[in-house]
This record gives structure tokens, sequence and C-alpha cells, in this order.
């Protein structure tokens, strides 16, 4: 209930800057993952094999100049991943859904009339809604783990393209890194898992009234 309190809470924060805002977005990808597990020992006991989902997001940008913005977003990831133990005795395998929001500054570094490249610093926290663990046959629901059901914090550089469809949609293409772990340990020698990931997106982004972000250069 706490992680669906913020979610909304952030909805209502970016719906409200959405609405002074410049540009919304909307977009899908696939997400390749790793999970890294370290036991109470600092051992990395498991062989884990990353796996590929999908992922979505809609958010919304604002220009402060012609090739600067920021903004931010609400998305929904699915992670996973398989293995077998250090002694290839036991198989595991993970899946694991997340919902979260974050915020973004975007460069243009090169930017046309109709097409730029940028590049995107984002960060944000992502919330644990649902997901199991496998081991051998046996399927464990993961909401009372203590390594899942705590939020997690996601750093997550971006870089991509836009082109322009009209004067106020542009396809966009984008490649994002992910370094995402648990926020806070109860204990310094706990076991500790954390996540990177690989997401190709492809999405819509679309200006609002009396904003021409393509082939127009006075905002």
């Amino acid at each position: 209930m706490k992680a669906l309190h913020y979610i909304i809470t952030a909805a209502f924060c970016i719906a409200a800057v959405c609405s002074k805002g410049q540009q919304v977005s909307a977009e899908v990808g696939r997400v390749n993952t790793t999970f890294h597990y370290r036991d109470s020992k600092g051992n990395s006991s498991l062989l884990l094999n990353p796996e590929t989902h999908f992922s979505y997001g809609v958010g919304y940008r604002q220009s402060i100049k012609r090739n600067i913005h920021y903004g931010g977003s609400l998305m929904f990831n699915e992670y996973g991943s398989n293995g077998v133990d250090s002694y290839l005795i036991h198989m595991f395998s993970w899946n694991v859904k997340y919902a979260g929001f974050e915020g973004r500054f975007d460069w243009d570094f090169i930017k046309t009339n109709n097409f730029s490249l940028f590049i995107r610093a984002a960060a944000g926290y992502q919330f644990f809604i649902g997901g199991t663990q496998q081991i051998d046959k046996e399927t464990i629901n993961l909401s009372r783990v203590e390594q899942f059901n705590k939020p997690l914090w996601f750093i997550t550089p971006s870089a991509g393209a836009t082109y322009c469809l009209s004067e106020k949609a542009a396809f966009v293409l984008s490649y994002r890194y992910g370094y995402g772990a648990a926020h806070g340990s109860d204990e310094p020698a706990s076991e500790q898992l954390h996540f990177t990931t690989n997401t190709i997106n492809i999405g819509l982004l679309w200006s609002l009234a009396k904003c021409k972000y393509c082939k127009d250069i006075n905002y």
C-alpha cells in the first residue's frame, strides 16, 4: 500500500507539471535484466543469466532552451533472471514486476529542424508490485522477501534519437542503461541484490498547444 501511495502521488505531481509542459511522451521497450546476488558473507554463489521482458512508460518534457529539457515519467518494468547454484545442483528463476517514477534531463547535442541526437541523465525509484521465485519445482511469492519489498533506486542514463513526423509529433528511439539497488539495508552484512538493465525503447513525443518542438526553432 505504501508503494501504491508513492506511485499515485508521483502521478499527480507529473500530471500537474505536464499540464504546463511542452511535450508528452509514451514509450514501449524490451528490457534485458541481470540480477547480481551476494550472500551475507559477500560471496556470489549463483550463476545467473539475464532475461528479456517488456518495459512501458509515459511522461512529459519541458524545454529550458532549444536543446535542453527536463521532465519526468511513470514506468512499468518486468524483470527476470535464471540460473543455477555454484554446485550446478539447484535451478533458480525470478520474474518480478516494478512500477515507479524518475526525473530526467535531456540534451540534444545534435539538432536540426527534423532530427536530433540526445543524451539523458535520469534517476528515480521503483516499487515492487508482484513476482515469484522458482527454486527447482518450488514457487515462492516474493511479496514478503526483504530484497524485493524495499524500494529500488535506479540510475538510468540514456542516449537516443528523435525524428519529426509532423510539426507536433516525433518518433523516438533510445537505449537506456540502468543500475538499481534496494534503498537501505537492515544490517551491513545482509544479503545483497542489485539489478543492471539494458533497455531499447521506441515511442512518440507530442508537442502541446503553442509549442512546435519540430520544425520550429522559436519556442
